[in-house]
C-alpha cells in the first residue's frame, strides 16, 4: 500500500507500544501520560483499526516511556518519567451482592496496581520476563529494578541491580527468565 493512502488517526509521536498475544489489541502512548488500547481485529494496516480506543489507562502523572504486554498473564506493565510503574490487569473480579446472594463478577476495565520502585530518577524502560512472573524496570538512576509480586503483601516489590556507569536505557530477558 502506498504511504500516501495511509491516514494516521494519532496525531502525536508514539513513545511506546505493545501488542497482546494474538495481536487483536495494541496499547500505545502518544507522547503523553495516557496509554490507549485499540482493537485491531488482527489487521496490520492501521486504517482498518477501530479509531476510538477501547480502553484508556491514565494513572501516570508524566510521559509514559516504557510498556510491555505479558503474553502469558495478559497484564500490561507501564513506566513513566514520574518514577512510577503500574501493572494493569483486565477484568478484575469483584464480589457483588445480587438478590441477596454474593456473586463474583468480572469488570471489563483495566485495573492498575502500583509497583514500589524506590527510584529518585525517571524510569526509562520496562520488560516482562518470558515466564510472566517478574519484570525489569530501567532508570536514569543507573540501576535496574527486578520486580516480582509479593503474595503476602499483595503488591509488586523491587530488587536492585547496581553498578551501571550511566543511565540504563533498555533491558531484555533471556528465554529462561533468569538472566537479563
Amino acid at each position: 500500500m502506498p504511504a500516501k493512502d495511509l491516514k494516521p488517526f494519532i496525531k502525536a509521536p508514539i513513545t511506546c507500544l505493545a501488542w497482546n498475544k494474538d495481536m487483536s489489541m495494541v496499547a500505545l502512548c502518544p507522547n503523553s501520560s495516557k496509554v490507549f488500547i485499540y482493537e485491531t481485529d488482527c489487521a496490520v494496516n492501521s486504517n482498518k483499526w477501530n479509531k476510538e480506543p477501547k480502553y484508556t489507562l491514565d494513572d501516570h502523572a508524566m510521559t509514559v516511556v516504557g510498556m510491555d504486554w505479558c503474553h502469558s498473564t495478559n497484564q500490561i506493565v507501564t513506566c513513566s518519567h514520574d518514577r512510577n510503574a503500574y501493572v494493569w490487569s483486565l477484568g478484575v473480579e469483584k464480589k457483588v451482592i445480587r438478590e441477596g446472594k454474593q456473586v463474583m463478577i468480572r469488570e471489563d476495565k483495566w485495573t492498575p496496581s502500583l509497583v514500589i520502585l524506590r527510584i529518585n530518577r525517571a524510569a526509562t524502560a520496562v520488560k516482562w520476563a518470558p515466564s510472566g512472573a517478574k519484570f525489569a524496570v530501567t532508570s536514569a538512576m543507573k540501576q535496574v529494578r527486578i520486580c516480582s509480586y509479593n503474595v503476602d503483601r499483595k503488591w509488586w516489590a523491587a530488587q536492585t541491580i547496581k553498578k551501571h556507569k550511566s543511565t540504563v536505557l533498555d533491558v531484555d530477558w533471556c528465554p529462561n527468565s533468569k538472566v537479563i
